[in-house]
């Protein structure tokens, strides 16, 4: 048997299903522990971080920062990128995706209900849910993205950086949310 690389042989390259589906997503953490999460309108019942797949030549974080302001009319801050994850469809002959999740940061859970305005078009419900209860409640490849920052919502939540939604004045380098209405 010849050599892959040996003339008149052509090497054997895995077949591929296309270009992945790169995605941005939000972390968004309330005081009490809680994680904002929605439940996409075409996914039949699971939840999901809030985010979008990326458009053309858009990054990830802007095609997630644009989906939270679309579909529930806040403007959050995005800070750090928390990780990049990679599952591939369920799905025979569909596209991969690669998920960067964002940190979005703390607030208060009453300011969040008070200035979310849900855009039904693309989702059915929104929710504030505990870790422990959105591990069952969400998708499961969304579920691994929270196994594995599950630390880190717990380190945000004792670190207590919570901007005043009220203040003209958020903190510098911290989250500032505003409804555009």
């Amino acid at each position: 048997m010849p050599h892959p690389s040996s003339p008149g042989r052509r090497p054997q390259i895995p077949a591929t299903r296309g270009a992945a589906h790169i995605t941005g997503r939000a972390l968004i953490v309330t005081t009490d522990g809680s994680l904002l999460l929605v439940q996409p309108s075409r996914l039949h019942g699971d939840y999901h971080f809030p985010g979008a797949a990326a458009r053309n030549e858009e990054p990830p974080g802007d095609a997630c920062d644009r989906a939270i302001f679309e579909n529930l009319n806040l403007h959050l801050t995005r800070r750090d990128q928390l990780l990049t994850a990679w599952a591939e469809s369920p799905i025979p002959g569909a596209r991969s995706e690669v998920t960067l999740l964002f940190d979005y940061g703390i607030y208060d859970s009453q300011q969040i209900i008070s200035h979310a305005r849900l855009n039904r078009t693309h989702i059915d419900d929104w929710a504030l849910i505990s870790p422990s209860d959105a591990l069952e409640a969400l998708a499961p490849s969304q579920s691994e993205l929270l196994q594995a920052t599950i630390h880190g919502v717990r380190h945000l939540v004792q670190r207590r950086e919570t901007p005043d939604l009220n203040s003209p004045y958020p903190l510098p380098g911290r989250s500032c949310l505003s409804a555009r209405r």
